[in-house]
């Protein structure tokens, strides 16, 4: 006689992978440029909300080990300007594992009579571990 199994419980395996995957399921189909145009966006949001362990994420795990959330927010984190808004304007990624982002950020000086302004920054991106990080110095 051969075992019989119920649907549901031929299908739980593939539904425990896309719960348990789904970060995994959301890049399917994009391309490195649209990942890190995401995930460059979406650090630069967390800044602009004042959101630091959540924009501290997306830097690589090496910067994390060697440094702390606090001595990340020291080094983005300035007094003379309040952000406003960022676009990414482009992704180029000349290697499988390196890309270079560039966006557009929009900021507001503090200091009276200075209109908002914006400013082109470009980051590094690499991929560790199938995950875009940027890259800072150590």
């Amino acid at each position: 006689m051969k075992p019989r199994f119920s649907r549901a419980a031929l299908a739980a395996p593939i539904l425990a992978s896309l719960l348990f995957g789904g970060c995994a399921l959301t890049d399917l189909g994009k391309s490195a440029e649209q990942r890190v145009a995401e995930r460059a966006a979406a650090r630069w949001n967390a800044i602009i909300a004042n959101q630091w362990p959540a924009a501290y994420q997306y830097a690589t795990p090496g910067y994390r080990a060697a440094n702390g959330v606090e001595a990340y927010q020291a080094r983005i984190q300035n007094a003379t300007i309040r952000r406003e808004s960022v676009e990414v304007s482009g992704v180029e990624c000349p290697q499988p594992d390196s890309c270079t982002a560039t966006l557009v950020l929009h900021y507001k000086p503090l200091l009276p009579g200075y209109p908002s302004m914006g400013t082109r920054i470009t980051e590094r991106w690499i991929s560790e571990g199938g995950k875009w990080y940027i890259h800072l110095p150590l």
